[in-house]
């Protein structure tokens, strides 16, 4: 069988002869290991897990991201350039629109972009979970999704979570490509059309 980010389990034993690496798991508040006197299995307890956070979704900075967005095509890349607070520099260029610059940071917390009018935004909590509300700038954000398989025109990606934001727009984010695709009221505006090494 095959465990999917987000995927919840029961776990009946730490100790024991396991099919997942415990590194690869995160264990709820909830969680407590297993425990008696002659090594046995107890009660199973049923665990929140998540493994979203071994995953990065934040973009890889040596690749070039070509988009449309509202019709505009342009690209996004990184100059690989960090600050001392962890924040890499990324540039959006359309052919009509003057270069725009976004700062991204991953932390254990999460995907954050950071941009000059509206400050910081968070993209995904991590862990996260299908369903799961969380706040950032005052404003709620939901997991609506997370899907095992996500098309779109630069190809197909695994473990793609789909944040459904205060405006309604639902913006899916991959592993190592950060915002693949933005849909409002069933209309796309935005998606990654190509991915390229620098």
């Amino acid at each position: 069988g095959t465990l999917w980010k987000g995927d919840k389990v029961v776990v009946y034993s730490q100790s024991k002869t396991a099919y997942v690496y415990s590194s690869y798991l995160i264990f709820s508040p909830k969680t407590s290991s297993p425990k008696n006197s002659d090594n046995k299995t107890n009660t199973p307890k049923q665990d929140s897990l998540s493994t979203s956070q071994k995953t990065s979704y934040r973009p890889v900075t040596t690749n070039i991201y070509y988009y449309i967005e509202n019709g505009q095509k342009g690209k996004m890349f990184s100059s690989n350039k960090r600050n001392s607070t962890g924040w890499t520099y990324w540039y959006k260029k359309t052919s009509t629109a003057p270069k725009q610059i976004i700062l991204i940071r991953e932390s254990s917390n999460g995907l954050d972009y950071r941009f000059a009018k509206i400050g910081t935004v968070r993209q995904i909590i991590y862990p996260f979970t299908k369903n799961q509300v969380f706040k950032t700038n005052h404003k709620s954000y939901k997991v609506v999704s997370i899907s095992n398989k996500f098309t779109v025109k630069a190809g197909t990606f695994k473990s793609v979570v789909g944040i459904k934001g205060a405006d309604g727009s639902i913006t899916y984010y991959a592993p190592n490509a950060g915002a693949i695709k933005i849909v409002k009221n069933k209309k796309v505006i935005y998606e990654i059309t190509k991915i390229i090494s620098k």
